[in-house]
């Protein structure tokens, strides 16, 4: 009795503090939440703090899917039976646009580190930093067509179009696919500059 009130209070209670404290920030780093696994165990999901406070409206907070969220697969298994409604998520191209700013956050981190003492950095930091420019540009161009891609999307919707809505959506998310991939290319290819480092790009 006792003890379960106590145990339940004080894992409550660890979301606002060592949430904030220990973890990863593969999201955002604009504020002090963190993502921590062992937490999200005893919390039923809660621990993963960092997606919870860049994404608010998104029901889930384990997204991947190793992530433990029971509380995730509860609520949308209530939806199943109709006890909730209106679910809403975010899209696997938003979340994996906010991972890869942060990684080119880090990367910047790294090269000002490496420069910030004035001596000759090492060829191999002078190629990440090069290929780190080449790609954050790269990655802009990206940005931008996926933008005028969600801005056509809305107008498209607005106008003549809407009555052949169906055949819209199918174009639209042939589209979506393509800059989609284009976003997961990034990452993969900011992992590998990484690499050449020798640098462990763990969420910090």
């Amino acid at each position: 009795g006792l003890l379960r009130l106590v145990l339940t209070h004080h894992f409550t209670f660890f979301i606002n503090s060592l949430c904030h404290m220990f973890g990863t920030r593969p999201y955002t780093d604009t504020n002090s939440a963190r993502d921590n696994f062992m937490l999200a165990i005893f919390t039923w999901g809660e621990g993963y703090h960092n997606y919870h406070h860049f994404f608010q409206y998104d029901y889930r907070n384990g997204v991947k899917w190793w992530q433990y969220d029971p509380t995730k697969w509860l609520i949308a298994g209530l939806s199943k039976l109709g006890l909730t409604s209106d679910l809403r998520t975010v899209d696997d191209t938003t979340i994996k646009h906010a991972e890869v700013q942060m990684q080119f956050k880090r990367a910047q981190q790294q090269i000002d580190k490496a420069t910030s003492e004035g001596l000759d950095i090492p060829q191999a930091m002078q190629n990440f930093q090069d290929r780190i420019k080449l790609e954050y540009d790269a990655f802009k161009q990206t940005v931008q067509e996926w933008q005028a891609l969600k801005a056509k999307a809305v107008e498209m919707k607005k106008t003549d179009f809407a009555d052949r809505l169906h055949e819209v959506d199918d174009k639209l998310k042939h589209e979506y696919i393509k800059v989609e991939q284009k976003i997961f290319e990034h990452n993969n290819n900011l992992k590998t500059a990484f690499r050449s480092i020798g640098f462990n790009n763990k969420a910090a």
